[in-house]
């Protein structure tokens, strides 16, 4: 208890007061003026114009509606948001109020968040990354190699990459168990394995948790000592640390309120509190200016290069190829404690393959984009005033999708393709292929419910034609998003809904939460065909769904080296524009190639090439004449 008490003896200190208003409302604001990029701290990255980074200035104020509106609507008092290519920013901006109560402060560009789990990547990743590269540690030790009382309980086979991943199957512990350190690494050593050693992903705190107390055994510091000295003080990154001291607590953002106290500084966490708000899952605070500073480290594969042209080199790029490495789980695509292509809810649809980052239960977000040089951070504290507003996620990927539709390319941007004057061009990137491309391996077949019931469906016509069908997937618009925790850090797996009884192979539903095919959904194919076929008088939301569906497959192909191939049915709908409602729906996942279907009637062969080409998918997409696959 003593941590509680020194806890709520610094938060004293501060001078928070501890009385909840009866009163609660979030005025919709506008972002505060954005300092002149001289009165900076120097530590912090060039603040240059968006146009000389490669990004459209008008594209990108777009990012003001997004976060206003989620303040206007009471998902987070506040935020600060830092969009960057390379070791620049093209924008930082703060928005709203840090604090509501128990007085309202402004929200400041060098505010102070709770980064919750973006810690995993802040702290745990970034130090492994250090201490792999000193050959102290290597992802694929035995986690007994450190600390042999960890074999407890069918243990012992454990690696660090199992802990990485979140695959150990290790179980989780009360928030209620508290303690000294020891006493409570001593519970962490003992805990039960709740599913076998690399069966499947399970995402939990403990895993990192380990990982940070491995750090601080081969480095001979604390967590907190070791990511201070050799990472954030030579960054410059000068306000992130665990435990902010009183005079930073002064700018930092709460969050709620928990036995008639306001949490500020404090951590969120109820394991890490217990701990004395060091562990390597959560406990770090820090500000959008210093994750710039982080994504430009990482950005450069471990090295910095300042503002002032100064080097300072963390991790060799060789490690940080061993940290961003693609992790292929049941959910998809992480790297070491990254995030790839898993599910997470934060994670900007439109960004490349080898994009990065992780989400916080704070509201707290961060992602790199390699291939396209470009980081995107956007803090938030939406548990503050009462701890139970939804997470800022989908808001977090929406102001990413923004920075990525702001590169300009081919003196382009993804901005001119909501006008009615453009005028696109169909010229064919799909390979024309015979139905013999078909019979070289086993497919996976997109189709309609409809199509999969009927005893002369694509897929029976498909089967008497000696095609091997290994699964069969359908797009199942009814299924409604799932609000759990869990989906907010990653998809939900599917399980097959039943097996066909025309081809005797699995299917599954293609969902909202799920739109991807993933691993546990393969089956052994090589290839995917889309043979989904555009229904006469499409409304606009089935459509859109049906495009969303043909670019998550897309992803997949790419993420998992399969060839894909599309049945090339006519599409009745063109020369309909359509306006979106709102922001929202123009940001909507594969909605602006929705909408230029319509308005251009271009065939999911058009749409597959230009997705292919604009999110560096490298695919190999084959185009089937729908006559030659529904001749008998």
């Amino acid at each position: 208890m003593s941590n509680r008490r020194n806890f709520i003896k610094h938060l004293t200190a501060a001078g928070i007061a501890n009385s909840i208003p009866r009163a609660f409302f979030i005025p919709f604001t506008s972002a505060i003026p954005s300092l002149n990029p001289k009165e900076f701290p120097s530590e912090w990255l060039e603040l240059v114009s968006p146009t000389s980074l490669g990004m459209d200035p008008d594209m990108l104020r777009q990012v003001d509606a997004l976060i206003e509106q989620t303040i206007a609507i009471g998902h987070t008092p506040g935020a600060v948001v830092a969009i960057g290519r390379g070791n620049k920013m093209g924008l930082l901006k703060g928005y709203g109020n840090r604090q509501l109560y128990p007085e309202k402060e402004k929200i400041t560009l060098d505010t102070i968040f709770d980064l919750a789990s973006v810690t995993k990547v802040a702290a745990a990743a970034t130090a492994m990354a250090v201490v792999i590269d000193q050959g102290k540690v290597s992802p694929d030790d035995l986690v007994i190699k450190y600390f042999p009382e960890f074999k407890t309980k069918g243990k012992n086979k454990i690696t660090l990459r199992h802990l990485f991943t979140h695959t150990s199957g290790i179980g989780s512990y009360s928030k209620d168990v508290i303690g000294t350190k020891e006493y409570l690494f001593k519970v962490l050593c003992s805990l039960d394995l709740v599913f076998p050693i690399g069966e499947r992903f399970d995402y939990n705190d403990n895993n990192v948790l380990m990982l940070g107390h491995i750090v601080e055994k081969v480095s001979g510091k604390t967590l907190d000592e070791f990511t201070l000295e050799h990472i954030y003080k030579p960054l410059g990154m000068l306000d992130t640390m665990y435990n902010p001291d009183v005079t930073r607590i002064e700018r930092t953002a709460a969050t709620e309120m928990r036995d008639g106290i306001w949490y500020k500084g404090i951590v969120n966490d109820f394991n890490t509190y217990n701990l004395g708000g060091v562990a390597g899952d959560t406990g770090l605070f820090s500000t959008a200016p210093d994750l710039a500073i982080l994504s430009a480290l990482w950005l450069g594969k471990g090295t910095l290069v300042k503002k002032d042209g100064s080097i300072v080199k963390l991790f060799k790029e060789k490690t940080y190829q061993k940290l961003a490495e693609s992790q292929f789980l049941n959910v998809g695509i992480r790297g070491l404690l990254w995030d790839k292509r898993s599910g997470s809810k934060n994670r900007p649809w439109n960004m490349s393959p080898d994009a990065m980052g992780h989400g916080g239960w704070t509201g707290t977000s961060i992602w790199i984009d390699p291939k396209l040089d470009l980081f995107v951070v956007v803090l938030g504290n939406r548990r503050h005033p009462f701890g139970k507003t939804p997470n800022i996620y989908p808001t977090a990927a929406r102001v990413g999708v923004v920075a990525v539709n702001s590169i300009v390319r081919k003196n382009e941007t993804l901005a001119l393709y909501y006008s009615q004057e453009v005028k696109f061009s169909t010229r064919r990137q799909t390979i024309p292929v015979s139905l013999d491309y078909l019979k070289k391996s086993k497919i996976g077949l997109i189709v309609s419910r409809e199509e999969i019931e009927d005893p002369n469906g694509l897929p029976a016509q498909l089967k008497k034609k000696g095609i091997e069908i290994a699964a069969l997937y359908f797009p199942d618009e009814s299924a409604i998003e799932s609000d759990s925790e869990a989906a907010q850090y990653t998809q939900l797996v599917p399980v097959s809904v039943k097996t066909n009884a025309h081809t005797g192979v699995p299917v599954y539903a293609l969902t909202r939460d799920c739109s991807q095919i993933l691993p546990p959904m393969l089956h052994g194919i090589k290839t995917i065909l889309f043979g989904l076929k555009v229904p006469k008088n499409c409304p606009e939301d089935l459509f859109w769904f049906i495009t969303n569906i043909l670019g998550s497959t897309l992803q997949s192909a790419s993420d998992y080296r399969l060839k894909y191939a599309i049945a090339d049915f006519p599409n009745p709908l063109k020369n309909k524009f359509i306006d979106a409602k709102d922001l929202k729906d123009k940001l909507k996942p594969f909605g602006v190639y929705s909408r230029q279907a319509r308005q251009f009637g271009l065939t999911f062969c058009d749409i597959a090439a230009k997705i292919s080409e604009e999110q560096f998918l490298e695919l190999e997409i084959g185009s089937i004449s729908a006559v030659e696959l529904q001749n008998n």
